[in-house]
Formats: structure tokens, sequence, C-alpha cells
């Protein structure tokens, strides 16, 4: 039913990487341009429309907003990211496409953080995956479509030679990602708890994502009264190479929507992410330098008694 529908609803999470808002943002547009062209038939056509669909402290879709989504009967297509790019909050995929296929709704996921990292979940419909995450080269995507899933590809892009040493390196590359995710994910976890535990005992830091439910590399904070550049250039002087925000960041500077609309603080934040090469030395010089740059960028601010 869904997947024969012209306009209606087309959901998102509130915490979709940019590249997913643009894109389900120029499908509305697109769709409602298509639409008005048809606009001298009797019936009018049907408009589409975007509905965000929240999420809870951790980043974690709001079961209730997507039923009430799901049940409107007016779906047309909901955009569920598998691994958030900031949080590491994972989305427990399975059963938000079992609640897509009850209703017909077609279910595209974004995997690019887990790829490559953890068994991919099943149930989409769509899942777009980037070789560059699991170290293979740039401009390399992956666009899977499950058997029975109506697609038409774009008519609009120029006929090309498929760059098949890159699609070969992708392929090899995934397999030592997957390889090296089996070795060192259980090292990976216990570091990236580690970080978390010991940084959650920093006065005004507030750690992100969900304690469980997320990825074995990624970490993200946010600090009281600092801003998360001036964080993340300190630590690079002493040799830390962390991000504020998220990696693929193209607004530097401003709050990160991930965290706004989990209601979480969005100051000082800092977005740390692990590889098979990080030791438990590395972290402890990490941590223990973290406080020092906090505490003296705290001081030069006037902060360091709030």
């Amino acid at each position: 039913r869904a997947r024969r529908r012209h306009g209606g609803a087309i959901g998102r999470s509130a915490v979709e990487h940019r590249s997913v808002m643009r894109a389900t943002a120029s499908l509305v547009a697109s769709a409602s341009d298509h639409a008005g062209r048809e606009s001298s038939r009797v019936e009018p056509a049907p408009q589409s429309y975007e509905v965000q669909i929240g999420v809870d402290h951790f980043g974690v879709l709001d079961p209730d907003q997507l039923t009430k989504f799901l049940s409107t009967g007016d779906a047309q297509l909901l955009a569920v990211q598998w691994i958030n790019q900031e949080t590491g909050t994972c989305q427990d995929i399975a059963t938000v496409a079992a609640a897509c296929q009850r209703a017909e709704v077609p279910l595209i996921v974004d995997a690019a953080q887990g790829v490559g990292r953890m068994p991919v979940p099943q149930g989409w419909d769509v899942l777009t995956a980037s070789a560059h995450k699991w170290g293979g080269p740039s401009g390399i995507g992956i666009v899977a479509v499950r058997s029975g899933t109506p697609w038409r590809p774009d008519q609009s892009a120029a006929p090309a030679f498929p760059n098949i040493p890159a699609l070969v390196a992708a392929a090899a590359a995934l397999e030592e990602s997957v390889s090296t995710a089996r070795q060192h994910g259980a090292r990976l976890r216990e570091l990236t708890t580690m970080i978390r535990d010991r940084v959650s005992k920093i006065d005004g830091v507030e750690v992100a994502g969900h304690p469980d439910q997320r990825a074995d590399h990624l970490v993200t904070f946010s600090t009281l009264y600092l801003a998360g550049d001036a964080i993340t250039d300190a630590l690079a002087e002493r040799g830390f190479a962390v991000a504020s925000g998220s990696a693929c960041a193209d607004d530097r500077g401003q709050p990160s929507h991930v965290l706004a609309a989990m209601g979480v603080l969005t100051q000082g934040n800092v977005r740390i992410g692990l590889t098979a090469a990080t030791t438990q030395q590395d972290i402890e010089a990490f941590l223990a330098a973290l406080v020092d740059v906090i505490d003296h960028l705290r001081q030069d601010a006037g902060v360091a008694d709030l």
C-alpha cells in the first residue's frame, strides 16, 4: 500500500546524519513539485511532507512517535540510521523494521557507522553505507536493495563506467575491517566503557548516548562552560586527535542537532573514535591530558569555580 502511494509523509529520526536530512527534504520538495505540475487534474495531487520522529535522552527512537507515524495511513517512507555518528547510540533496527513491515512502509537504513564493525541488522528494505568508513576508498558507496523492494534507479545521472579497482579495494578493506572488529571489538568496548566511566566523574561533564546500546568505538561527551573547539585544539597540541561533534559536520561551531534533539548538554562537545591500534595506555594518557586541559581552559575563562 505505502509502496504504491504518491505523496504522503516521509519520516526520519531527529538524529539522522545531515546528508540524510538533506535527502529527505529534497525528496519532499521533488514530490511537491511533481504534485504541483499535476494540479490541473480534477482531483488534487497528494502533497508530500516530512515528519521528524523524536528520540529519548539516550538518542533512541521514541516508540510512541514511531507508532503514531506508521499508523496514520499516510506514511510513504521511513529513514532511520543504525548507529549515530556522534553518540554511537544504536537503534533497534529489527524492531523498527518489523513495525514498518506491518504498516507496509519501506525502511531505508543508514548503516555507515556500523558496516564492517558489527553484524548488520536485518529487516530493512534499503541499506546504505560508505567504504571510507571501513578503510576503503573514498567515493565508493553501497546501496543494498532487498529482493522484492520496488526500486527505480536515478535516471538523471550520466552513465559512467564502474571503478572496478576501487570496488575491489572496498571489498578487500571490508573483509579486513570485519576481521579486525572480531579481534578488537570487545577490547575497544572495554576502553570506551573506561572513558565513559572516568569522564562522567569530571565536574560539569556529561557523557552522551546509550550506556549499553551503542557502538564499541565511539564516545561523546559535553563540557559545561567551554567550547568544543577549544578542547579539541588543546588536546591536539598534546598529541590527541579528537573531534567536536560529528566527524562529517559541515556546520562547525554550531550546536549539534543530535545532542539538541536528545535534550542533553551541547556545550564543549568532544567526539572520540577509537581504532584497533588504540591501547589502554593511550586512553590513560588521554584522560590525564583531558582533565588538565579542562582545568586550564576553565581557569583561563574565569569559570573554574562555577
